[in-house]
């Protein structure tokens, strides 16, 4: 009887399972594919970032300062190389060999951290783009028209900040800077705008940005005489700038715990404009308490001072001079209109082109 009952229920499973099989069966979809690396060049090598992100190189963010100074190393090496291709004195290889390894060494030495100890860079151009004991570090590379200052965050980068020299800024207008760079990153995202006290509108900041990066450019001449370009991080590097933004925002506004100061400053700010233009010495005097001999006039921006005619630049190679009245100024006026002895006065040179970043 076992064996039937074995047989039978053997036979009605072979019956039932196509029954069962036709069931239909639910299957988990696939996880979405990985985005694909860009892929290398021909020898193998990473593939160079473009557009805004190209400051990267073929770097990532958040890439460790060590990182960074691998890829400056490879930089300084190839272009060591080709100055040495066409070289076959030992003793001139020898020179170039160790002017490369100073360079390199030089660039390593500018690394720090904002640890708590005075670095300079506190009352510097820079010091609005870190915070001290903060896990906070830099690195800085000078080129021709530029210092090039790479900040990271515990290591990791987020940040990097062009500061163009102050011959450029001198020479370039701030809006002529903005129209450069439109011309190679196209229309600009947002553009913000300032009005001086008793001047005009001016273009204050210019944000453009792509996939992994955004670049605001920045007009800091008013303190430190230089156009600034600051590239961030997307994903992480935008938000810590914006909240530090907010934060420094609120300290400005915030009254300050030492009753003799706030009230030294709303006796002071209550005069409008006025100290501005006067350029009244006793505002040190009341904040300090004591008498000081200071022109207050002293390293003021020149744009904020009387207009000196159109500024010659890479854009604007026929901008004139500005004329000096005078007997100097009138002989010149005359030597151009070919009424003096004189040979015509020579036109002034325009500014160097200069890198845009």
């Amino acid at each position: 009887m076992r064996s039937a009952s074995s047989l039978l229920a053997l036979i009605v499973a072979l019956a039932a399972g196509p029954a069962l099989a036709a069931k239909p069966v639910k299957i988990a979809p696939s996880p979405p594919a990985a985005e694909a690396a860009p892929a290398p060049t021909d020898d193998g090598k990473p593939r160079p970032k473009t557009g805004i992100s190209a400051i990267l190189g073929t770097l990532d963010w958040g890439a460790s300062h060590a990182d960074v100074l691998v890829q400056i190393r490879a930089r300084i090496d190839e272009r060591y190389n080709k100055l040495l291709e066409e070289v076959r004195d030992p003793l001139e290889i020898d020179r170039a060999l160790r002017r490369k390894a100073t360079e390199f060494a030089g660039i390593e030495k500018t690394y720090l951290r904002f640890s708590g100890t005075r670095t300079g860079y506190e009352s510097s151009l820079i010091a609005q783009d870190f915070v001290t004991d903060s896990e906070e570090s830099v690195l800085r590379v000078d080129d021709r028209d530029a210092q090039k200052y790479y900040f990271f965050k515990s290591d990791r980068l987020w940040k990097v900040v062009v500061a163009y020299n102050t011959s450029i800024s001198k020479s370039v207008p701030f809006a002529e800077f903005v129209r450069q760079v439109q011309q190679k990153y196209d229309t600009p995202a947002a553009v913000e705008h300032d009005t001086a006290p008793g001047g005009a509108k001016a273009i204050r900041t210019a944000i453009w940005r792509d996939e992994l990066t955004e670049l605001a450019i920045e007009d800091r001449t008013e303190f430190y005489g230089s156009f600034v370009m600051k590239f961030l991080d997307r994903n992480v590097g935008v938000a810590l700038e914006a909240e530090r933004a907010d934060k420094r925002s609120q300290a400005r506004m915030a009254p300050s715990d030492d009753p003799l100061v706030s009230s030294s400053l709303a006796e002071i700010t209550a005069g409008g404009d006025d100290l501005r233009d006067d350029g009244d010495d006793s505002v040190v005097d009341r904040l300090t308490g004591v008498t000081h001999d200071v022109d207050l006039s002293r390293g003021r921006p020149e744009y904020d001072m009387p207009d000196r005619g159109p500024v010659a630049s890479p854009t604007y190679p026929d901008a004139p001079a500005a004329s000096k009245k005078g007997k100097k100024g009138k002989k010149a006026d005359k030597a151009a209109s070919g009424k003096g002895g004189t040979k015509p006065a020579e036109a002034s040179k325009p500014a160097e082109p200069f890198i845009i970043y």
